[in-house]
């Protein structure tokens, strides 16, 4: 949970990233137009005093275009908070919609209707691939030479939506995320967090 800024961004990178995988994964596979939430608005508490200096706790609303919602939180800020009735608090990914929700993990999912476990059992035509085993089916994707259950693009988006996660508390103030630029827009102090000083001779 505590690390360098210098070094990394900390837990909501390291530990954020696996939650924001699995919305990302549905994201990608969901036809929307935007492959990333667009703004970011949250707050957070950094480590000061101390050697560690980064997030401890975070809670960030990641809007897309559309006006589609993702809300962004740490367990302790979720079991604090408890945003949703019913549903615990835990490291998990939770998507609500109009006919009730489902919550996953690496441990299975949840939902807060048994109908919609029918449902999973019969999704209609799209069907994503599945896994039983990252390991084994990151082996098989470089025996294969096809992509595995969850791509590199789909990672690379899910870190990007940490890192601006962060950079919209550090600011204190909603950023706009351009996808097509690849860059923060509209706050040149934000965007220049996307970026790291280098020590000479070192350059990119």
């Amino acid at each position: 949970m505590f690390h360098i800024y210098d070094y990394a961004i900390g837990f909501i990178a390291g530990w954020g990233a696996h939650p924001v995988d699995m919305l990302q994964w549905w994201a990608d596979n969901a036809g929307l137009k935007e492959t990333i939430p667009a703004h970011y608005k949250g707050s957070g508490e950094i480590g000061i005093g101390g050697l560690f200096n980064t997030l401890t706790n975070w809670d960030v609303t990641c809007t897309y275009d559309n006006g589609l919602e993702m809300r962004f939180m740490d367990d302790q800020t979720a079991e604090r908070l408890k945003p949703h009735p019913g549903v615990e608090p835990v490291h998990g990914t939770l998507f609500v919609g109009t006919k009730g929700w489902v919550k996953v993990n690496r441990g299975g999912w949840k939902v807060s209707d048994e109908k919609l476990y029918r449902l999973g059992k019969n999704p209609g035509s799209k069907r994503l691939d599945v896994s039983t085993n990252q390991r084994y089916n990151f082996i098989d994707s470089v025996i294969s030479r096809k992509q595995p259950v969850d791509n590199l693009h789909s990672a690379v988006r899910s870190d990007i939506i940490c890192h601006l996660s962060d950079i919209c508390i550090r600011e204190g103030k909603p950023i706009t995320w351009d996808a097509e630029k690849e860059t923060i827009v509209g706050n040149p102090e934000a965007a220049k967090r996307m970026h790291r000083p280098m020590r000479a001779p070192w350059t990119l």
